[in-house]
This record gives C-alpha cells, structure tokens and sequence, in this order.
C-alpha cells in the first residue's frame, strides 16, 4: 500500500528539495511512503516524486530505509540525471547518509538505493528531531559524465555503510568533466 505524505519544498534557485514527513514513527510500518509530485525546472521541467519505503523495498533489506526517485515525464528518456539523497537534522545540518545516483530514467522507473541508511540510525535522528523525517533531494542533469560502480568514498561513514556499494552502480564525475564544466 502507498501513501501519499508530507510536503515538499523547493529551495531556489537549483532543483534542490526538501521533503517533510510529521509524525514519521507512526509511518514506520507502512509498506511505501510517496512525497507528493514536484517540477524540477533548470534546464528542464519535468514531474518527480520520491518514494521511501519504511522497511526496506525486499526481505533482504527488512533493517533498512530504502529511497528512490521516480520520473513522471517520458520525455527524460536519453538525458542523465544525478540525484543526490540526505536527511536533514533538528540542526538544519544534511547527515552523511547521503548516496550519489545517476541514471536515465525511463517513464515511472524508479532509482536511487535499497539500503539508504539503517532504520534505527534514521529512527534517533528523528526522533530528536520532534518525530519529523527530512529528506533531501537534489537533481542536476547531465550531459558528459564518466563511469564508475559503487558509492563515492567520501559519503561512506561506517563500516556497515560499504555494503551499499553492491546495492547500485553510480555514475561520477570524472576531472575532465566537472560540475563547473557542465551546463
């Protein structure tokens, strides 16, 4: 079953999202959580919504949060998108539980990771944070990338986090294709 909860805000002026679940402990055993829908709209606009899934997308992955970002538009299809996911703490502050996808999706194909952060590790963030989940999402289209497998290194924050690298394959940006290069 999946439920549609929470807000999601647009930070400008980059297609940079935040999306706010309230009372998040009561959701935890629901199957799938759906932000609403939002536009990105630098270079081009396009529907998005994510979907958490509280317990894990499979059996194998029942201790772990699970986020993946859907595209409604099928004409996205060829164009490669970078999504950067991360929580927000009661600081304000993004959490190193922040994963880099890169994928060109398809009409209501879903990417992002199984196993984005531990449900207990998630569960003390927000409950120091009033029971409120804060997700981030931040996408940035690409035209030139180079390929890698695995998570960037600098986002690995414990020993238990490097079971990530088999879940998905990323694409990075390589020393002669830049951010700043892009775009």
């Amino acid at each position: 079953m999946r439920l549609i909860r929470g807000t999601v805000h647009h930070v400008l002026p980059y297609n940079y999202y935040e999306w706010t679940i309230e009372n998040f402990t009561s959701q935890v055993e629901k199957y799938e959580i759906q932000s609403p829908s939002f536009l990105t709209r630098f270079p081009l606009v396009r529907v998005w919504w994510m979907c958490l899934n509280p317990r894990g997308d499979s059996e194998e992955n029942t201790n772990y949060l699970s986020l993946f970002l859907y595209c409604r538009c099928s004409t996205l299809m060829g164009i490669p998108v970078s999504a950067r996911f991360s929580t927000l703490s009661n600081e304000n502050e993004e959490t190193r539980n922040s994963v880099i996808v890169v994928r060109e999706p398809s009409y209501n194909q879903k990417f992002g990771i199984s196993r984005f952060s531990e449900t207990s590790r998630i569960m003390d963030e927000v409950l120091a944070n009033n029971d409120k989940l804060v997700i981030i999402c931040d996408i940035l289209y690409v035209n030139k990338w180079g390929r890698s497998t695995g998570m960037h290194d600098d986002f690995v924050e414990s020993e238990s986090d490097t079971d990530l690298e088999s879940d998905f394959e990323t694409w990075s940006w390589t020393e002669e294709y830049s951010p700043s290069a892009l775009w």
